[in-house]
């Protein structure tokens, strides 16, 4: 979606990569939280899957997933 975006409309990105002036701190923030917590939910993620087996999912689940 990026390299379509870049191709067609690279001012659109130009706008979304700077910061406005009018933005909260607080916004900031969550942003910067939310960045870290999505990293953690990959890692554990990928330990869960492959090497620790945390949680247990019955195979009907898995097949109706």
């Amino acid at each position: 979606m990026l390299y379509w975006v870049t191709k067609r409309d690279p001012e659109l990105i130009a706008e979304r990569m700077t910061v406005a002036e009018n933005v909260e701190r607080w916004d900031h923030v969550i942003v910067a939280l939310y960045s870290v917590f999505l990293l953690a939910l990959l890692i554990v993620a990928g330990f869960d899957s492959g090497r620790l087996n945390w949680s247990f999912v019955p195979i009907t689940v898995k097949i109706g997933g």
